[in-house]
């Protein structure tokens, strides 16, 4: 569990960012007397004459939660081409698979590349500076990660409102980590176009006694050969043209501001070269596909010189999920690290030499693990009381699938297809199912990875360990 301290107001954003904690099980304590189980409230208790949080640059009870002022926006035809063009797109200019992002005539029609989402947000985030009860000085900030996700191929223009709130707040000593979170919707439906997640390293304001936050080396590039490369040189002149997309930061144009910043001259965008990494992986992976974009994350770890040559190699680690990383060839220095990008639809695919198994063993393994748990049901009745709840998992991938696992009526069954009554659906790639299943794959992990999504009542995702193999 979390203590969240009675010196603080709790409320519903104190509890969701402390949910990992509340909800892992991994070192419960058993207290065998009355005394033993009062004792964390009664330490509790004793938080409400602690001093409070915070020092002189911010205060995590008012930043944490802090809602900044919703934006509308639109974005034409132009804009997206010339994204696409800031993002290295198109540099054949017979090449049809990429002049789809940049040509509005294009024989395949015009397609929106899907990292465009991390644009739609700019606006907003210009409001940093207007965060209640912080205060920095902006040349110590740092783009530390970004996640995007996008649930259906983004349209061609549109009006969008983006609402934005600070998400997590920790403290990370030698500064502050704020995790901002954004939401674009179209503002005609109001659907959900994009999500993206921005987290922003603040040096020199930390040890404010916050919360440190979760750790962990998540989306490692595995060690071996990559199954796929792409070289590609960026132009001297990148980051001029990709600033044009909304990121005005003179720190990528302005060489005296670079040299404040402690660099030889202006860097490129962070972003940009996220971009490149996306481009390479949708190449080798789906084909240039865009529908087939889902999600991606990054950490960003080193700068990248507007000239430089960005080697993306990627791994790929199930049917929809491609763990990747970012070099810069002249100084072979890792610049993006930790990165994954998940797939949608068929899942991906790849010239690599990396064998794949038969559909007919993936869907045997498969279905021997829904066989164990119908087993496991039979043997043990009593499931069905102590889950209560009807499970839904989707399976991706080759040999995967949908099934139905009812642990809330009569003697319980398990069977395949969909069940729009559940209480509680899962989905997972084919790799990752078998590994959570099989105890090779810590559940939480998993969902913090987000190789694991629940929707619906997630705590009773808590009780799969019942029907683990």
């Amino acid at each position: 569990g979390a203590a969240l301290s009675l010196n603080e107001k709790v409320t519903l954003e104190r509890v969701k960012s402390n949910w990992d904690k509340i909800t892992d099980w991994t070192d419960a304590e058993n207290p065998k007397t009355t005394q033993d189980a009062m004792a964390p409230a009664a330490a509790n208790l004793a938080t409400l004459n602690a001093p409070k949080r915070g020092n002189e640059h911010i205060d995590p009870d008012k930043v944490l939660g802090f809602e900044m002022s919703p934006q509308t926006t639109s974005y034409t035809e132009r804009d997206v081409s010339l994204y696409a063009l800031g993002i290295g797109a198109a540099k054949d200019p017979m090449d049809a698979k990429e002049l789809q992002f940049v040509y509005e005539l294009s024989g395949d029609g015009h397609k929106v590349f899907p990292t465009f989402a991390v644009t739609i947000p700019f606006g907003v985030l210009a409001g940093l500076g207007s965060i209640e009860g912080l205060s920095f000085n902006p040349m110590m900030l740092l783009h530390g990660e970004q996640y995007v996700e996008v649930p259906q191929p983004l349209p061609e223009e549109a009006v969008v409102k983006t609402s934005a709130k600070v998400k997590h707040v920790y403290d990370k000593g030698k500064g502050a980590l704020l995790v901002v979170e954004a939401i674009s919707r179209d503002a005609d439906t109001e659907e959900v176009i994009a999500t993206n997640e921005i987290t922003i390293f603040i040096r020199g304001i930390g040890n404010f006694g916050g919360e440190r936050g979760p750790s962990g080396n998540i989306n490692k590039a595995p060690d071996r050969k990559p199954d796929a490369t792409e070289s590609e040189q960026t132009a001297e002149n990148q980051a001029l043209l990709y600033r044009l997309s909304g990121d005005r930061n003179p720190l990528h144009a302005d060489p005296s501001m670079a040299a404040l910043g402690g660099f030889d001259k202006p860097i490129l965008h962070g972003l940009c070269t996220f971009g490149f990494a996306a481009r390479a992986v949708l190449k080798h992976f789906a084909d240039n596909d865009a529908s087939k974009f889902k999600s991606m994350k990054v950490r960003f770890v080193k700068h990248v010189f507007p000239g430089e040559t960005i080697v993306t190699e990627m791994w790929k680690e199930s049917d929809n999920r491609i763990l990747f990383q970012c070099k810069v060839a002249e100084r072979d220095e890792v610049v993006i690290s930790n990165a994954a990008i998940e797939l949608q639809g068929e899942g991906a695919t790849t010239e690599s030499t990396v064998p794949a198994e038969s559909e007919s063993s993936a869907s045997a393994e498969v279905q021997a693990i829904f066989d164990e748990m119908e087993k496991r049901i039979g043997e043990k009745p009593e499931l069905v009381g102590k889950v209560g709840a009807v499970f839904q998992f989707e399976v991706a991938g080759e040999g995967g699938g949908t099934w139905t696992v009812d642990l809330k009526n009569g003697e319980g069954s398990v069977q395949q297809g969909a069940d729009e009554s559940n209480d509680c659906a899962i989905s997972m790639g084919r790799d990752d199912f078998i590994g959570l299943m099989t105890g090779k794959l810590d559940g939480q992990q998993a969902f913090m990875q987000g190789k694991l999504k629940v929707s619906g009542n997630m705590m009773l995702a808590t009780k799969l360990s019942l029907l683990q193999s």
